[in-house]
Parts: C-alpha cells; sequence; structure tokens
C-alpha cells in the first residue's frame, strides 16, 4: 500500500526531553574536547581498535567509508524524485531536508571549532575533524531513510529489520572512520548526537518547515512562469533570440 508521511507523535514531549538531553550533552562533550579532558578516552578507544593493519582490512573499512558518504549525497536527491513520481511528496520533502541540513551543518561546526584531525591518520583529509561528517550525514540518510520506510509497513518484524539495517550501516561508518584514524571516538560520538538532534528537529517541525518549503518552490515556480509569459507576450523586436 502507498502511504505518504504521516508523523503521529503520541510522545511528543518524551522527544522534546531527548532532545534537550541530547543538546546538552553535546554542548558538554564539546567543551571537555576543547578542553584536552577527553583525550585519554580518545586514546583508550583508539588503542582498543588497534588491529592489525591488514591491506584488506584497511581497503574494507575505505570502501565502506567513501561509499557510505557518496550513498548519502547522490541518493538522497533520487530517493526524493522517486517518492515524488510515487505521490509521496512528503517523503521526498523529509528526506531531502534532513540532508541538506546535515550537510550545512556539518560545514558550520568544521568553521567554527577547526579541531585538527589525528596526526596518524591512514587517509588524506582537507576537512577539519569535529564533528565527524561522514557519520553526521550518514546518520541523518539511513535513518531518515528507515523512517520514510518503515512509516508505510503495517508489519511490525518488517519494520524492526529496516531499523535494524540502518543502525548497522551507522555503526560501520562510525567503526571505519576510527580504525583509519580519521576521527578521534569523540568526534564520531558528536556526530550522532548532531545527527539525532537535526533528525529530532525536523520530525517535531516538519509541518512548518515543509510550509516554508512549500512557499520556497511556489515563488521560484512564479518567478519562472512570469519570465516565460513576459517574454512570450513581449513585442516581437524585444524577445531573445538564440538564432541571429
Amino acid at each position: 500500500m502507498n502511504k505518504d508521511l504521516n508523523f503521529q507523535l503520541k510522545s511528543k514531549w518524551q522527544i522534546i526531553v531527548s532532545w534537550l538531553f541530547l543538546y546538552l550533552f553535546f554542548i558538554l562533550l564539546t567543551v571537555f574536547t576543547l578542553f584536552g579532558r577527553t583525550l585519554y578516552f580518545d586514546n583508550l578507544i583508539m588503542e582498543m581498535l588497534s588491529f592489525p593493519n591488514a591491506y584488506f582490512l584497511r581497503l574494507f573499512f575505505v570502501g565502506i567509508s567513501q561509499l557510505s558518504l557518496y550513498m548519502a549525497i547522490i541518493f538522497p536527491p533520487i530517493i526524493a524524485f522517486w517518492y515524488i513520481l510515487r505521490n509521496n511528496k512528503r517523503k521526498g520533502h523529509f528526506v531531502l531536508i534532513v540532508i541538506v541540513g546535515s550537510v550545512l551543518i556539518w560545514e558550520f561546526f568544521n568553521i567554527i571549532i577547526s579541531w585538527p584531525r589525528p596526526q596518524t591518520s591512514i587517509v588524506l583529509t582537507q576537512s577539519y575533524s569535529y564533528p565527524s561528517g561522514h557519520v553526521l550525514v550518514g546518520v541523518c540518510f539511513y535513518l531518515s531513510l528507515a523512517i520514510t520506510i518503515s512509516n508505510s509497513m503495517d508489519n511490525r518484524r518488517k519494520r524492526i529489520i529496516a531499523w535494524a539495517i540502518s543502525i548497522i550501516i551507522i555503526a560501520m561508518i562510525s567503526v571505519s572512520r576510527m580504525y583509519l584514524r580519521a576521527h578521534y571516538p569523540t568526534d564520531v560520538i558528536a556526530g550522532i548526537v548532531i545527527g539525532v538532534l537535526w533528525l529530532l528537529t525536523v520530525v517535531l517541525c516538519f509541518e512548518k518547515i515543509e510550509i516554508m518549503l512549500i512557499k520556497v518552490e511556489s515563488t521560484i515556480r512564479k518567478v519562472f512562469n512570469f519570465m516565460i509569459t513576459d517574454n512570450v507576450n513581449a513585442p516581437l523586436k524585444h524577445r531573445l533570440y538564440l538564432d541571429y
């Protein structure tokens, strides 16, 4: 059955409390990180993830890390367009809002905090370390996909499978970023927390955000139609031609 997105927030206050808890946790984590209070924890986890540096293992984690990010950037417009074609416009809007917002948030914190990456990083990267962009965008993409897919499922077992697959992929991305020494564990935790925070924000405010998005789409459509109509109705000598 083809169902569009419908958030039935029976536990809205629980979501708000969870949002506030995650927000406070992120603030404390950021403060502790900037003052070097998380170095012992970071080093301890990095040592625990010091698996044998085998070629196939490194190749596996590099593949997981890069493929997950490319999928999270390339697939959302395709999935959103597919949802719209199937008359699931709200699902398409939801995926686009979550992904575009996550990328902007990632860039914002990278510029503001500018935290250096581990010096022992196996992969070459140009951006800063805190928070992990791969994890942040991955959390938003795969969890938003789980939400849109499970929202139209009546079978509880299928919903659990959809959520389990998304969580497993996010866990693999997180481990890969730490194994490759591209991020400290606190970077990964911050990426997860910010991703969930943004996702909860969109869920709570989706109706208002979608109305704004529809207004923007309507304005762009009106301007485009006006430009076409104005050009067609203009005198012949004032029209624009490409064939001189």
